[in-house]
């Protein structure tokens, strides 16, 4: 089947964009850490995503479905990239309150972007054509993310600050490609409680949901640990240079994977005993450890992804889907946050126990897909 025309300009305005954000993202990051050089100080900036998702997911969905993607994903675009570059300008002022506040204000826009964006993919897509869609959007988005991490380094060298003007620019270019074509969305039976509703009423959400959303949960211990890891275990900058390249090399290899599943039942079982596998490596203190868990989390997840979209999909349909993804994205930031919160405290405590809870987390969601796996069975990936 020939790639759809709204594909080939999403995959061209994607690739654009993917080069750009570890381009802005890095410097910002980077260059706030070296004006504030204090931890505490940086705990906003640390933690402005996982707190903004769990805030604003409901109403992204919500407006997803509510107003045209289009105008809104673009809108909100520009209003990230103004608040990066009004952190850019309080760089070059050294004025710290205004940094935070402002970075802030771009995670909440980039946010609110990128999960309109998210649903606009899944929607511009025939669903025939979908495992092989996502697989070559994965190709897409690693690789310009890469492309863009390596160039970071040099670009910093040369422009300092004005790196993330740059970056901005190319963001820009990839925002306004997104403008070309329609994403869908002013549907008007859509209220900000339509996806806590669907979630009452529909069993495969509430199972697809508590599903992921503990599986995410628990890896993320590892995920957003991976450099401290890797200190900790007496790894090198090098080795986590290379969990990073494979962390997105396995995106790509889980996406070509995951096409070759037809079934919900078999993608859960080839699934699961990865995640277990990497909890159970995890009682061995080497940071090669790392580099495959995160290898492993990435062919994990993009395996699992079909599966998501599916139930998310026959819960939903397509004038609701938004408002679910927002619900889904609420409950599985929660999660997050509250593992990432407990990893901290156990990693400077009993470490032995980080294993321990994602085993004991992988556990309770077999024993939750056992319990349901008649509503897996009716859950078609085709």
């Amino acid at each position: 089947m020939p790639i759809p025309e709204k594909l080939k300009r999403f995959l061209i305005g994607n690739s654009a964009l993917s080069f750009s954000t570890p381009i802005i993202q890095m410097t910002l990051l980077w260059l706030i850490y070296k004006e504030i050089q204090n931890p505490l100080l940086f705990i906003p900036i640390a933690s402005a995503r996982p707190i903004s998702q769990v805030l604003i997911s409901p109403l992204a969905g919500y407006v997803s479905d509510k107003f045209d993607r289009r105008k809104a994903n673009f809108i909100l675009g520009i209003f990230a990239r103004l608040s990066s570059l009004t952190v850019v300008i309080f760089l070059i002022f050294h004025s710290i309150l205004f940094i935070i506040f402002f970075f802030i204000l771009r995670v909440i826009f980039s946010m609110f972007s990128v999960m309109i964006g998210s649903v606009a993919f899944y929607q511009i897509v025939p669903r025939e054509m979908q495992k092989q869609a996502i697989f070559i959007n994965r190709i897409v988005y690693e690789s310009s993310e890469i492309a863009g991490t390596i160039s970071w380094y040099f670009l910093l060298s040369y422009l300092g600050v004005f790196t993330a003007i740059l970056g901005l620019i190319i963001s820009m270019i990839g925002g306004i490609i997104f403008y070309t074509f329609q994403m869908g969305g002013g549907h008007e039976n859509v209220s900000l409680s339509s996806g806590f509703k669907l979630f009452k009423e529909k069993n495969v959400l509430r199972l697809t949901t508590f599903g992921t959303a503990s599986i995410q949960g628990a890896i993320w211990m590892i995920v957003s640990y991976a450099p401290a890891l890797i200190i900790i275990y007496h790894g090198t900058s090098l080795i986590y240079d290379i969990s990073q390249v494979i962390f997105s090399l396995s995106f790509i290899i889980g996406s070509w994977i995951m096409k070759r599943f037809k079934s919900v039942l078999k993608i859960i079982t080839y699934t699961l005993p990865i995640y277990f596998s990497i909890f159970i490596l995890m009682i061995i203190h080497n940071p090669w450890i790392v580099v495959y868990g995160l290898g492993a989390i990435g062919i994990a997840d993009s395996i699992y992804e079909i599966y998501w979209l599916r139930g998310m999909q026959n819960g939903a349909g397509e004038e609701l889907l938004g408002s679910a993804i927002g619900v889904d994205e609420f409950v599985t930031a929660i999660s997050r946050l509250s593992f990432s919160l407990l990893a901290g405290y156990l990693y400077t405590t009993v470490m032995l126990l980080v294993p321990f809870s994602g085993l004991l987390t992988m556990s309770a969601v077999t024993l939750w897909y056992i319990k349901n796996i008649n509503i897996l069975k009716k859950i078609s990936i085709d």
